[in-house]
């Protein structure tokens, strides 16, 4: 039996696990086989947006299997993790734009890619602009958005847990408008921020100071845990094998932040532990255990109303029939 999982590049729990063999041991130990999605055929892939087979588990952002839950009640929603991250509303470093106040009646490029099964990337850049300009008085009627359709880079088969190389998703078309002039802004977040602030041809309008707002929501913040129904319901004993192997490593990234940052720097665009130090907040180490709190479920909640808002969902369901939180409280008398 083939156990199918699929991770975001985002420095979660599950990235360390299978970096240190814990996780395929377990999958072993069980009788079954561990495969990553990512390693898979292409054709497979789409099912970390869908939730569809061949995956089981998933650990990453909140969007797709938001939206895949949408459309069926495909999946149960196993857990969650808070995550703080760099953000930023990038302009050219030429700009005579120097405040946030200043995009008043100014364009904001929004990437659109046509071919994506689900486009989370444009929701994530409508979600960070919205949010980041109420931080400083302004509403999303303030600005003008410019759609740049976006090419997606085509979906390949890895060996190892590296998913994509350093430079991926770096120089996208939504960034090439504002450097050639077809815009004046663009939102970026985590290593993004971090590349283009240390490349030096746009400079970011959010300050030191006003970095990883408490309040920010977007696909990254909080990340969510969810497993197929028909799998978790069959085998919960793998499900919560699993949790509790996300809690032994949660446990030790918090005592090891250095040892943490470089355990999950590669999977993170191929970061090195000091850019994903930058990319993340100072207390991301002790962030990795996944939880059923009221305000994780509230996170999700609002992620859901947002995309509701945007019609980017097919229908509306229930966050807290979604979630069942019987898995984590097993793992937790196991642990």
């Amino acid at each position: 039996m083939q156990v199918v999982f699929s991770k975001c590049p985002v420095g979660a729990a599950t990235e360390i696990i299978m970096r240190n063999g814990a996780l395929i041991d377990m999958i072993d130990r069980s009788g079954g086989e561990f495969t990553l999605l990512q390693s898979m055929a292409p054709e497979f892939q789409k099912a970390h947006f869908t939730q569809e087979a061949p995956l089981h588990f998933r650990d990453g952002g909140n969007m797709p299997p938001i939206w895949a839950q949408s459309i069926a009640d495909r999946s149960v929603l196993l857990g969650a993790t808070r995550q703080y991250e760099r953000v930023g509303l990038f302009v050219k470093a030429d700009s005579q734009i120097s405040e946030v106040s200043q995009l008043k009646g100014r364009r904001i490029a929004i990437p659109i890619r046509e071919k994506a099964v689900f486009d989370f990337r444009r929701y994530t850049a409508i979600r960070g602009v919205e949010t980041l300009l109420g931080f400083y008085g302004l509403t999303p009627g303030d600005v003008e958005y410019v759609p740049v359709k976006c090419t997606d880079a085509p979906p390949r088969r890895i060996s190892g847990f590296t998913v994509q190389t350093k430079d991926t998703d770096f120089l996208t078309q939504d960034v090439l408008a504002v450097l050639d002039g077809d815009a004046d802004a663009v939102f970026c977040n985590s290593i993004k921020a971090v590349r283009h602030a240390d490349a030096g041809l746009m400079k970011n309008l959010i300050p030191e100071e006003g970095q990883i707002p408490r309040t920010y929501v977007n696909n990254n913040s909080c990340l969510l845990i969810t497993c197929t129904k028909p799998f978790a319901y069959d085998h919960p004993e793998i499900v919560i094998t699993y949790l509790r192997e996300l809690f032994k490593a949660a446990d030790w990234a918090a005592e090891n932040r250095d040892a943490f940052l470089e355990t999950v720097s590669h999977g993170v665009y191929d970061a090195d532990p000091a850019e994903c130090a930058r990319s993340f907040s100072e207390n991301v180490h002790k962030l990795r255990r996944p939880a059923m709190t009221d305000e994780l479920l509230a996170l999700a909640d609002s992620q859901k109303i947002f995309l509701l808002r945007q019609g980017a969902l097919e229908k509306d369901f229930d966050i807290l029939r979604w979630a069942d939180g019987s898995f984590l409280e097993e793992a937790l008398k196991a642990y």
